[in-house]
């Protein structure tokens, strides 16, 4: 079953009912899947030191797992994935902030 990309850069990979983290985990950057029917929203933070802005992979906090971005701190947004029944949850940036929040909006993840 082929699925349409609805958008893809160097950090992530959003499909019409899924999106992939690139280099998630660690030490193998490998990648996480992760199903909308598994997310209860996205909230989209300005980046600051208490946001991620300089965590380029893991947690500060033992809650929030950022995948690897060398680049994070020039980013101009960090997006916060809450997951359904879950303590933990994931922070990522993308290279098109805009077209991403756009597209989680239009599918009524981001609040």
């Amino acid at each position: 079953m082929k699925k349409d990309i609805q958008y893809q850069d160097k950090l992530i990979l959003l499909y019409d009912d899924s999106l992939i983290l690139f280099k998630y985990y660690f030490p193998s950057l490998s990648p996480k899947t992760i199903l909308f029917k598994d997310i209860k929203n996205i909230e989209v933070h300005k980046p600051t030191l208490f946001s991620g802005k300089y965590r380029l992979q893991g947690t500060g906090n033992f809650r929030t797992w950022y995948p690897f971005d060398g680049l994070r701190p020039k980013r101009n947004k960090i997006f916060i994935i809450k997951y359904v029944g879950k303590w933990m949850q994931s922070g990522f940036t993308v290279e098109n902030s805009t077209e991403v929040e756009s597209i989680l909006r239009e599918k009524k993840i981001i609040h």
